[in-house]
């Protein structure tokens, strides 16, 4: 996992997964808790001023 507002320059499609994190007990009293890994990307242009 990387932080919200990271930045990879890279023109290959990025992929990720969602994960069960459930305990692995038998318990009617808890419920599924996932963590999702799937990315949301924004292509940008970057400018170079210099």
């Amino acid at each position: 996992m990387f932080n919200v507002g990271s930045y990879f320059n890279t023109k290959e499609q990025l992929q990720g997964k969602v994960v069960d994190l459930q305990p692995k007990w038998n318990s009617n009293e808890i419920h599924p808790v996932y963590r999702s890994g799937l990315p949301l990307s924004v292509p940008i242009k970057i400018l170079n001023y210099e």
